[in-house]
């Protein structure tokens, strides 16, 4: 199944797209990457999925 997930550069957004992956979903996944948090702590979590 291909399932979107917003906010996928946060912390529950990182982690749902961790197991929608892991149990062989596809997922597309957007986030807003302004500097109101951490830029680069998302792009971290970007880099895991």
């Amino acid at each position: 199944m291909k399932i979107l997930v917003t906010g996928v550069a946060g912390f529950i957004g990182m982690h749902v797209a961790q197991a929608l992956l892991a149990r062989g979903d596809r997922v597309v996944g957007i986030d807003n990457l302004n500097d109101y948090y951490a830029v680069d702590l998302k792009r971290a979590r970007l880099a895991q999925l």
